[in-house]
């Protein structure tokens, strides 16, 4: 059976907060694909702990750390 999976994702800094269905299996990786950003800019975490982009990602909610980058 394939399925998907819902997350709910809040991007920060900004707090837009995006509601996603994903089929079963995907990764992290897609998570940020899906918001339009790239995975070397940003920090993914899972319960408040960092998560690599190709943990396959679960029902719940995740938390899109954007990279500040300049000086």
């Amino acid at each position: 059976m394939t399925g998907s999976v819902k997350v709910r994702v809040r991007v920060l800094p900004g707090g837009r907060v995006e509601e996603l269905e994903l089929a079963r299996g995907s990764r992290v990786a897609d998570i940020v694909a899906r918001l339009g950003l790239a995975v070397s800019g940003v920090v993914v975490l899972r319960e408040g702990s960092p998560v690599p982009e190709d943990e396959v990602v679960e029902e719940g909610e995740y938390t899109v750390l954007l990279a500040a980058s300049g000086g």
